[in-house]
């Protein structure tokens, strides 16, 4: 038995499979860090991980009695470690993202790409 479409139904089909092929997905912003080199972070910036990545951040960027979440918003499957000095303090806090993870500062800061790698590439958008 064929199936019957009605006209809305075939020009609908037709519509979307011809936008399908002539539209381009907008192009994202990326930004290249090279490995080893500081680079800064502005606050309200998120960044996407085209790649697995890590990203050393100086301790200081988290003062006393501020809850790190307020500070560095990332994924939840994003895992954050910590180097402290021998009063307790934040020496650094290394973000590890896996390739689609997203971060988010809300304190700018200089910060440093971490890991044997020459080089990752981030798309960037601003977190409004």
């Amino acid at each position: 038995m064929a199936q019957l479409f009605s006209l809305g139904c075939l020009a609908d089909i037709m519509f979307s499979s011809f936008k399908k092929l002539f539209s381009t997905e907008p192009a994202r912003e990326t930004v290249t860090i090279k490995g080893g080199q500081m680079f800064a972070w502005r606050s309200g910036i998120r960044f996407q991980a085209i790649e697995d990545s890590e990203i050393i951040l100086p301790g200081e960027i988290v003062r006393v009695d501020e809850q790190i979440g307020s500070i560095i918003e990332a994924d939840d499957e994003a895992e954050i470690g910590f180097h402290k000095r021998p009063d307790g303090s934040f020496d650094r806090i290394i973000l590890r993202l896996k390739a689609g993870h997203t971060a988010t500062l809300h304190r700018g800061s200089q910060a440093l790409l971490g890991g044997d790698v020459t080089e990752r590439v981030f798309y960037v958008s601003s977190a409004a």
